[in-house]
């Protein structure tokens, strides 16, 4: 993956460091990514009260600014659980969610019982998660960000 970083992002501490660009182990689905559209997939878990609500507010946030959103659920939480919280939180849409595996939701640093988001467009995964639920302007500049650092041009 070629991410570029600025000189200030490479001097903020806060900033994770090129070593950590190729831990991430995540892939997104072939399927979203053919469009050349940015996605944001995002591992959800109900231990985080908020999570499932502000989701469904957060993925029609993304939907408008031109982002494909995918969801899976924190493989340390058991169907039930989940299927209540969906259920709970009147996100039926969420019920089927694809659990993602704990070894690739590890080395990403996805989990955190916060909804954990990754970007990525064409088969390029930004290494650096979005964490917690944050108001439209913020959420947005996040992802506009990440973006930005992707390649530009067509997906190969």
């Amino acid at each position: 993956m070629a991410l570029s970083v600025t000189a200030a992002q490479a001097d903020d501490a806060s900033t994770p460091k090129a070593e950590n660009a190729e831990a991430c182990l995540f892939k997104p689905n072939a399927n979203l990514v053919a469009s050349g559209q940015p996605v944001v997939s995002v591992l959800l878990s109900p231990r985080m009260p908020y999570a499932i609500p502000e989701w469904k507010r957060m993925a029609v946030d993304a939907e408008r600014e031109g982002f494909r959103t995918a969801v899976y659920r924190d493989p340390r939480v058991p169907e039930r659980e989940w299927r209540e919280a969906a259920v709970r939180a009147d996100a039926h849409d969420l019920l089927e969610a694809p659990v993602m595996d704990e070894p690739t939701a590890a080395s990403c640093g996805l989990l955190n019982h916060t909804p954990a988001a990754l970007v990525s467009r064409c088969h390029q995964v930004h290494p650096w998660p979005i964490l917690g639920v944050m108001p439209k302007e913020g959420w947005l500049a996040v992802l506009r960000s990440r973006l930005s650092l992707f390649q530009p041009g067509a997906c190969e």
